[in-house]
């Protein structure tokens, strides 16, 4: 999946094209989590990861387009993933299924490892969403959206 392929935006042909968008959207992460999606900058960004605001215009023409370029990575990581585990689920004797991986999680409504979120229900995966949204986005957009749903937001660890 590309992770440029926005209106607007020019997708690198180059591996030093390739490593400078890896490095603004590593940036992006960064300053999304530390100020919030609205309080972030493009120059801030463009300055993070050493790039020149010219550039990063050049990849990604709005924060929006950053943004959705990020969920969109996140995605294709989340579907590689389960991809992945389905692949060798196949080929897995049911005892082996049941003891692969073992985990047992109680009293959290989803769980963030980072890289991989999680969720088991349909309130919980509601939860789960809002919280992406926080991080990568900040509260006030993750609040915004709950109110919007009409939806009462509970954090991971409530039950």
């Amino acid at each position: 999946m590309s992770t440029t392929a926005i209106a607007g935006a020019r997708e690198p042909k180059r591996q030093r094209g390739r490593i400078r968008v890896a490095a603004i959207m590593d940036a992006a992460i960064a300053v999304f989590k530390e100020k919030g999606y609205d309080a972030a900058t493009m120059t801030e960004i463009a300055a993070r990861s050493g790039t020149a605001i010219g550039s990063l215009y050049r990849f990604f023409p709005t924060k929006e387009a950053l943004a959705d370029a990020l969920l969109r990575q996140y995605t294709q990581h989340a579907l590689d993933g389960l991809a992945d585990l389905r692949a060798r689920a196949g080929g897995m004797a049911l005892d082996e299924l049941a003891g692969y991986p073992k985990v047992v999680v109680e009293h959290r409504r989803f769980i963030d490892l980072g890289s991989v979120v999680t969720s088991a229900g349909i309130s919980s995966g509601l939860d789960m969403s809002l919280h992406l949204v926080e991080r990568f986005f900040g509260t006030e957009l993750a609040e915004e959206v709950a109110h919007r749903m009409e939806y009462t937001r509970r954090a991971g660890d409530e039950v």
